[in-house]
């Protein structure tokens, strides 16, 4: 499966106004979640240099689960696209050892309360990450690398009917994001 993603910083009134401004298109309000995520580094190579990652992720709130996801390198377009595998897990605690017996190593940690709004085959999330501020991503995801393209097309138009620049798009990941500011150290659970 590839993911199309676009990601825009936003400002507190933006935030504020986006779950009228996506109702106004169509979206259906989903569910609010605490994420809380986890990310690796493999014992072979650095990720941050092979644009990889590797997350544990428990997510609590309306629902409860425990996901294992691998996502490839982002691809040169003008939005984030990569191949992405999640599962599920159902017990985190013995994931979390699997990886250390590996010698997969923590390399930082995200927390973000996420609001989901649905108009398939898009899932709009308007995020609160912690230490970062509010984002907005627009997500579709392809069977197929040829369907790639009008996927982005798709996002970018959303994009301009929300009235949000793409000079406010962002390529980096929450992790690389936290990375750069310091406030996502991984901690022990």
């Amino acid at each position: 499966m590839m993911e199309v993603e676009v990601k825009v910083s936003l400002t507190a009134d933006q935030a504020d106004g986006l779950p009228a401004q996506l109702a106004a298109l169509g979206f259906v309000p989903g569910e609010t979640v605490l994420e809380e995520d986890l990310y690796y580094n493999a014992p072979d190579r650095d990720f941050r240099q092979t644009d990889e990652a590797l997350r544990l992720r428990r997510v609590s709130g309306s629902r409860k689960e425990t996901l294992l996801t691998y996502k490839g390198p982002k691809e040169d377009v003008p939005v984030k696209s990569r191949p992405e595998y999640e599962t599920g897990i159902t017990d985190a605690q013995t994931a979390r050892s699997i990886l250390s017996s590996l010698r997969f190593s923590p390399a930082g940690a995200v927390t973000k309360e996420r609001r989901t709004f649905l108009r398939p085959p898009i899932t709009a999330c308007l995020d609160q990450v912690t230490g970062l501020g509010s984002f907005l991503e627009l997500e579709h995801l392809v069977p197929e690398a040829e369907k790639q393209e009008a996927a982005v097309e798709g996002l970018l138009e959303l994009l301009a009917a929300l009235e949000i620049p793409q000079t406010a798009l962002e390529r980096r990941s929450y992790l690389e994001m936290v990375q750069h500011t310091g406030c996502g150290e991984p901690t022990a659970d």
